[in-house]
Protein backbone atom coordinates (compact mmCIF):
# COMPACT_ATOMS: atom_id res chain seq x y z
CA UNK A 1 0.00 0.00 0.00
CA UNK A 2 1.57 3.30 -1.08
CA UNK A 3 1.64 6.52 0.90
CA UNK A 4 -0.83 8.06 -1.58
CA UNK A 5 -3.19 5.11 -1.12
CA UNK A 6 -2.98 5.20 2.68
CA UNK A 7 -3.57 8.95 2.96
CA UNK A 8 -5.70 11.41 0.98
CA UNK A 9 -3.03 13.08 -1.18
CA UNK A 10 -3.10 15.60 -4.04
CA UNK A 11 -0.23 16.62 -6.33
CA UNK A 12 -0.11 19.95 -8.22
CA UNK A 13 2.46 21.39 -10.64
CA UNK A 14 3.87 24.86 -9.86
CA UNK A 15 6.13 27.06 -12.04
CA UNK A 16 9.26 28.51 -10.57
CA UNK A 17 10.24 31.77 -12.36
CA UNK A 18 13.40 32.54 -10.40
CA UNK A 19 15.60 31.42 -13.25
CA UNK A 20 15.40 31.37 -17.00
CA UNK A 21 16.09 27.63 -16.73
CA UNK A 22 13.41 27.04 -14.11
CA UNK A 23 11.24 23.98 -14.60
CA UNK A 24 7.87 22.81 -13.39
CA UNK A 25 8.10 21.41 -9.89
CA UNK A 26 5.76 18.91 -8.27
CA UNK A 27 4.23 20.10 -5.03
CA UNK A 28 2.61 17.42 -2.83
CA UNK A 29 -0.01 18.43 -0.32
CA UNK A 30 -1.52 16.13 2.32
CA UNK A 31 -5.19 17.07 2.61
CA UNK A 32 -6.25 14.67 5.36
CA UNK A 33 -4.52 12.89 8.20
CA UNK A 34 -7.16 10.12 8.41
CA UNK A 35 -5.65 6.84 7.10
CA UNK A 36 -7.42 4.79 4.46
CA UNK A 37 -8.34 1.37 5.96
CA UNK A 38 -7.40 -1.91 4.29
CA UNK A 39 -10.33 -3.99 3.09
CA UNK A 40 -10.88 -7.28 4.90
CA UNK A 41 -12.97 -10.45 4.53
CA UNK A 42 -13.82 -12.93 7.28
CA UNK A 43 -14.81 -16.58 6.98
CA UNK A 44 -15.31 -19.49 9.36
CA UNK A 45 -12.77 -22.09 8.31
CA UNK A 46 -13.31 -24.91 10.82
CA UNK A 47 -16.55 -25.92 12.51
CA UNK A 48 -18.25 -29.31 13.04
CA UNK A 49 -21.49 -30.02 11.21
CA UNK A 50 -22.94 -31.83 14.24
CA UNK A 51 -22.27 -31.61 17.98
CA UNK A 52 -23.72 -33.22 21.08
CA UNK A 53 -25.84 -31.08 23.36
CA UNK A 54 -23.83 -29.31 26.12
CA UNK A 55 -20.50 -30.50 24.64
CA UNK A 56 -17.91 -27.79 23.81
CA UNK A 57 -16.30 -27.66 20.37
CA UNK A 58 -13.70 -25.51 18.60
CA UNK A 59 -14.57 -22.98 15.92
CA UNK A 60 -11.96 -21.12 13.86
CA UNK A 61 -12.15 -18.08 11.60
CA UNK A 62 -9.69 -16.44 9.23
CA UNK A 63 -9.49 -12.73 8.44
CA UNK A 64 -7.92 -11.83 5.10
CA UNK A 65 -6.63 -8.30 4.49
CA UNK A 66 -4.23 -8.28 1.50
CA UNK A 67 -3.11 -4.67 2.09
CA UNK A 68 -2.36 -5.13 5.79
CA UNK A 69 0.82 -6.45 7.37
CA UNK A 70 0.78 -9.28 9.98
CA UNK A 71 1.70 -6.86 12.77
CA UNK A 72 -1.36 -4.73 12.02
CA UNK A 73 -3.67 -7.52 13.29
CA UNK A 74 -2.36 -6.85 16.82
CA UNK A 75 -5.18 -6.13 19.25
CA UNK A 76 -7.99 -7.25 16.92
CA UNK A 77 -10.55 -9.89 17.82
CA UNK A 78 -13.25 -12.07 16.29
CA UNK A 79 -16.54 -12.54 18.14
CA UNK A 80 -18.61 -15.68 17.43
CA UNK A 81 -22.39 -15.28 17.64
CA UNK A 82 -25.55 -17.29 16.95
CA UNK A 83 -28.35 -16.22 14.62
CA UNK A 84 -30.21 -14.43 17.43
CA UNK A 85 -27.15 -12.39 18.41
CA UNK A 86 -26.13 -14.51 21.39
CA UNK A 87 -22.39 -14.17 21.91
CA UNK A 88 -20.38 -17.38 22.16
CA UNK A 89 -17.23 -15.48 23.10
CA UNK A 90 -14.31 -13.77 21.36
CA UNK A 91 -10.80 -14.77 20.34
CA UNK A 92 -7.71 -12.74 19.51
CA UNK A 93 -6.60 -12.65 15.88
CA UNK A 94 -3.03 -13.89 15.42
CA UNK A 95 -0.57 -12.37 12.89
CA UNK A 96 -1.73 -14.83 10.22
CA UNK A 97 -5.33 -13.65 10.61
CA UNK A 98 -6.64 -16.74 12.44
CA UNK A 99 -8.83 -16.72 15.55
CA UNK A 100 -10.01 -19.88 17.36
CA UNK A 101 -11.86 -20.65 20.56
CA UNK A 102 -13.88 -23.34 22.29
CA UNK A 103 -17.62 -22.61 22.40
CA UNK A 104 -20.76 -24.32 23.71
CA UNK A 105 -24.21 -23.92 22.18
CA UNK A 106 -27.40 -23.78 24.25
CA UNK A 107 -28.60 -27.21 25.37
CA UNK A 108 -31.62 -28.94 23.88
CA UNK A 109 -35.00 -28.35 25.46
CA UNK A 110 -36.79 -31.30 27.12
CA UNK A 111 -38.26 -33.54 24.43
CA UNK A 112 -36.00 -32.13 21.68
CA UNK A 113 -33.88 -34.60 19.71
CA UNK A 114 -32.02 -31.97 17.68
CA UNK A 115 -31.94 -28.32 16.70
CA UNK A 116 -29.95 -26.14 14.29
CA UNK A 117 -27.89 -22.99 14.92
CA UNK A 118 -26.34 -20.49 12.52
CA UNK A 119 -22.94 -19.22 13.68
CA UNK A 120 -21.14 -16.13 12.36
CA UNK A 121 -17.73 -14.57 13.05
CA UNK A 122 -17.53 -10.77 13.44
CA UNK A 123 -14.08 -9.16 13.04
CA UNK A 124 -13.64 -5.99 15.14
CA UNK A 125 -11.14 -4.29 12.85
CA UNK A 126 -8.93 -1.39 13.99
CA UNK A 127 -7.59 1.96 12.78
CA UNK A 128 -5.95 0.39 9.71
CA UNK A 129 -8.14 -2.66 8.85
CA UNK A 130 -11.87 -2.60 8.11
CA UNK A 131 -14.21 -4.65 10.30
CA UNK A 132 -16.48 -7.32 8.79
CA UNK A 133 -18.70 -10.34 9.42
CA UNK A 134 -18.45 -13.82 7.90
CA UNK A 135 -21.25 -15.74 6.20
CA UNK A 136 -23.10 -17.96 8.69
CA UNK A 137 -22.27 -21.65 9.08
CA UNK A 138 -24.78 -24.28 10.22
CA UNK A 139 -24.27 -26.55 13.24
CA UNK A 140 -26.76 -29.22 14.28
CA UNK A 141 -27.05 -29.94 17.98
CA UNK A 142 -28.15 -33.52 18.71
CA UNK A 143 -28.81 -35.52 21.84
CA UNK A 144 -26.03 -37.97 20.98
CA UNK A 145 -23.63 -38.58 18.10
CA UNK A 146 -23.58 -42.28 17.26
CA UNK A 147 -20.71 -44.20 15.73
CA UNK A 148 -22.14 -45.49 12.46
CA UNK A 149 -21.70 -49.28 12.29
CA UNK A 150 -22.96 -50.44 8.92
CA UNK A 151 -23.49 -54.14 8.40
CA UNK A 152 -24.10 -55.70 4.99
CA UNK A 153 -26.75 -58.41 4.60
CA UNK A 154 -26.46 -60.47 1.43
CA UNK A 155 -29.53 -61.83 -0.34
CA UNK A 156 -29.93 -64.96 -2.44
CA UNK A 157 -33.24 -65.73 -4.15
CA UNK A 158 -34.05 -69.11 -5.74
CA UNK A 159 -37.24 -69.50 -7.80
CA UNK A 160 -38.93 -72.86 -8.34
CA UNK A 161 -41.94 -73.31 -10.61
CA UNK A 162 -45.00 -74.81 -8.96
CA UNK A 163 -47.48 -75.02 -11.81
CA UNK A 164 -48.27 -71.45 -12.83
CA UNK A 165 -46.91 -70.13 -9.50
CA UNK A 166 -43.39 -69.68 -8.18
CA UNK A 167 -42.00 -70.90 -4.89
CA UNK A 168 -39.36 -68.47 -3.69
CA UNK A 169 -36.54 -69.38 -1.27
CA UNK A 170 -34.63 -66.45 0.22
CA UNK A 171 -31.41 -66.74 2.22
CA UNK A 172 -29.02 -64.19 3.69
CA UNK A 173 -25.83 -63.76 5.70
CA UNK A 174 -24.66 -60.62 7.49
CA UNK A 175 -21.09 -59.36 7.23
CA UNK A 176 -19.19 -56.18 8.02
CA UNK A 177 -17.83 -56.73 11.54
CA UNK A 178 -18.85 -57.93 14.96
CA UNK A 179 -22.55 -58.59 15.42
CA UNK A 180 -24.19 -57.73 18.77
CA UNK A 181 -26.11 -60.66 20.20
CA UNK A 182 -29.40 -58.77 19.96
CA UNK A 183 -28.91 -57.57 16.37
CA UNK A 184 -31.77 -58.74 14.13
CA UNK A 185 -32.67 -58.66 10.43
CA UNK A 186 -36.03 -58.34 8.71
CA UNK A 187 -37.11 -59.56 5.28
CA UNK A 188 -39.17 -57.09 3.25
CA UNK A 189 -41.56 -57.95 0.41
CA UNK A 190 -42.61 -55.02 -1.78
CA UNK A 191 -41.45 -52.62 0.92
CA UNK A 192 -43.44 -54.26 3.73
CA UNK A 193 -42.07 -56.50 6.53
CA UNK A 194 -42.49 -60.19 5.65
CA UNK A 195 -42.63 -62.66 8.53
CA UNK A 196 -40.83 -62.16 11.83
CA UNK A 197 -37.39 -60.65 12.31
CA UNK A 198 -34.53 -63.07 12.99
CA UNK A 199 -31.21 -62.93 14.89
CA UNK A 200 -28.51 -61.65 12.53
CA UNK A 201 -26.09 -64.37 13.60
CA UNK A 202 -28.57 -67.22 13.10
CA UNK A 203 -29.90 -69.11 10.06
CA UNK A 204 -31.50 -66.58 7.76
CA UNK A 205 -33.94 -68.41 5.50
CA UNK A 206 -37.44 -67.57 4.32
CA UNK A 207 -39.89 -69.08 1.83
CA UNK A 208 -42.70 -67.45 -0.09
CA UNK A 209 -45.01 -68.19 -3.01
CA UNK A 210 -45.78 -65.73 -5.76
CA UNK A 211 -49.17 -66.74 -7.12
CA UNK A 212 -50.21 -66.27 -10.72
CA UNK A 213 -53.03 -63.80 -11.23
CA UNK A 214 -54.81 -62.39 -14.26
CA UNK A 215 -52.23 -59.64 -14.32
CA UNK A 216 -48.53 -60.05 -13.64
CA UNK A 217 -47.56 -60.74 -10.01
CA UNK A 218 -44.43 -58.84 -9.05
CA UNK A 219 -42.57 -59.28 -5.73
CA UNK A 220 -39.38 -57.46 -4.68
CA UNK A 221 -37.39 -58.90 -1.74
CA UNK A 222 -34.85 -57.09 0.44
CA UNK A 223 -33.15 -57.91 3.75
CA UNK A 224 -32.60 -55.06 6.23
CA UNK A 225 -30.84 -54.74 9.56
CA UNK A 226 -33.32 -53.80 12.28
CA UNK A 227 -31.79 -50.52 13.44
CA UNK A 228 -30.08 -50.99 16.80
CA UNK A 229 -28.53 -48.45 19.17
CA UNK A 230 -26.09 -50.09 21.54
CA UNK A 231 -23.36 -48.37 23.54
CA UNK A 232 -22.02 -45.63 21.25
CA UNK A 233 -22.93 -47.48 18.04
CA UNK A 234 -25.82 -47.35 15.61
CA UNK A 235 -26.16 -50.58 13.62
CA UNK A 236 -27.88 -50.46 10.25
CA UNK A 237 -27.65 -51.77 6.68
CA UNK A 238 -29.59 -53.42 3.89
CA UNK A 239 -29.15 -55.80 0.98
CA UNK A 240 -29.79 -55.17 -2.68
CA UNK A 241 -33.32 -55.70 -3.98
CA UNK A 242 -34.22 -58.94 -5.78
CA UNK A 243 -37.36 -59.07 -7.96
CA UNK A 244 -39.49 -62.13 -8.80
CA UNK A 245 -42.11 -62.04 -11.56
CA UNK A 246 -44.98 -64.42 -12.31
CA UNK A 247 -46.58 -63.59 -15.65
CA UNK A 248 -50.32 -63.06 -15.64
CA UNK A 249 -52.80 -65.58 -17.05
CA UNK A 250 -54.28 -62.92 -19.36
CA UNK A 251 -52.50 -63.01 -22.76
CA UNK A 252 -53.07 -59.26 -23.05
CA UNK A 253 -50.88 -58.57 -20.00
CA UNK A 254 -48.28 -55.89 -20.66
CA UNK A 255 -44.71 -55.91 -19.43
CA UNK A 256 -44.41 -54.87 -15.78
CA UNK A 257 -42.89 -51.35 -15.75
CA UNK A 258 -39.35 -51.30 -14.39
CA UNK A 259 -38.88 -55.08 -14.37
CA UNK A 260 -35.48 -56.34 -15.54
CA UNK A 261 -36.02 -59.50 -17.56
CA UNK A 262 -33.62 -62.43 -17.51
CA UNK A 263 -32.78 -64.29 -20.69
CA UNK A 264 -34.62 -67.38 -19.36
CA UNK A 265 -37.79 -65.37 -18.89
CA UNK A 266 -37.54 -63.86 -22.33
CA UNK A 267 -37.07 -67.24 -23.96
CA UNK A 268 -39.18 -69.56 -21.81
CA UNK A 269 -41.94 -67.51 -20.27
CA UNK A 270 -42.93 -64.74 -22.64
CA UNK A 271 -42.89 -63.60 -26.23
CA UNK A 272 -43.01 -60.32 -28.14
CA UNK A 273 -46.26 -59.74 -30.02
CA UNK A 274 -46.46 -57.77 -33.31
CA UNK A 275 -47.26 -54.61 -31.37
CA UNK A 276 -44.14 -54.81 -29.20
CA UNK A 277 -45.74 -56.03 -25.94
CA UNK A 278 -44.50 -58.95 -23.87
CA UNK A 279 -47.25 -61.58 -23.46
CA UNK A 280 -47.59 -64.54 -21.11
CA UNK A 281 -47.29 -68.01 -22.61
CA UNK A 282 -50.68 -69.74 -22.72
CA UNK A 283 -50.72 -73.54 -22.51
CA UNK A 284 -47.66 -73.85 -24.68
CA UNK A 285 -49.15 -71.75 -27.44
CA UNK A 286 -47.75 -68.43 -28.61
CA UNK A 287 -50.41 -67.72 -31.18
CA UNK A 288 -52.60 -65.76 -28.81
CA UNK A 289 -55.57 -66.48 -31.08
Amino acid sequence: MTFAEQYAVTTTLVYCGASTNASSLAQTQVLSGAPWKANSSTEITSIPEQVESTKPFTVSARVTAPDATPSQFAGTQVEFTTQDGTSLGSAAVDPSGVASRSVTLPSLHPGQNSTVHQISAAFTGNEVIESGTSPARTVEVVEKIWIQAQRSPSINVVETAEGANKKVSISSTVSGGNLPSDLRVQLYRNGEPFGESKPASGALNWTDTVVQDKNDSFAVYQVKIVELFEGDHRYFGQSAERPVLVLGSDPETDLVPGYVWTSAELINQAFLDPFGFWRAMQSGSISGS
